[in-house]
């Protein structure tokens, strides 16, 4: 008897041993969760300050932007134009990109829906000759002024 009750014990301590080895051993799993909203960076043109030297050159500048985005954004670029019936506002041009007049003096340039990337490229004023109008006498000696105002927004 003695021997049967010995093994009853040795059965179970196996089991109580056996039950605390299974629940080292058990599993589980959790989440993890990032979330990373949408961002846009924008390095600007800088000030631009042309000089008209002679009426009847062309005149240019440059100034480089950066737009980088991790979601589509949208574009909106702004120009308030040098006043009302300012013969300027024929005469000078905005390029972006390389297209030609793509934000008229005194209008605004919109692009919806532009895919997440980096973007660099240029922002370029041209000036036309001013002996080219039909009279470039009345665009009176002084200092003129046009703000583009751009807004880049993530979508």
């Amino acid at each position: 008897m003695k021997k049967f009750g010995v093994l009853i014990l040795a059965a179970t301590l196996l089991l109580v041993v056996s039950s605390v080895v299974m629940a080292v051993e058990k599993n589980g799993s959790f989440n993890v969760t990032i979330n990373v909203p949408g961002f846009v960076y924008v390095k600007a043109p800088s000030d631009l300050v042309l000089n008209i030297e002679k009426p009847e050159e062309e005149v240019r500048a440059v100034s480089p932007f950066v737009v980088s985005a991790n979601t589509s954004f949208n574009v909106s670029i702004e120009s308030r134009g040098f006043g009302e019936d300012n013969v300027l506002n024929e005469l000078v041009s905005y390029n972006i990109y390389g297209v030609n007049n793509l934000l008229p003096v005194g209008d605004v340039y919109t692009q919806n829906g532009v895919p997440a990337g980096t973007y660099r490229g240029n922002f370029e004023v041209v000036v036309k000759a001013l002996i080219d109008t039909d009279d470039w006498t009345t665009v009176g000696a002084g200092e003129y002024r046009d703000t583009i105002t751009f807004t880049i927004s993530a979508n």
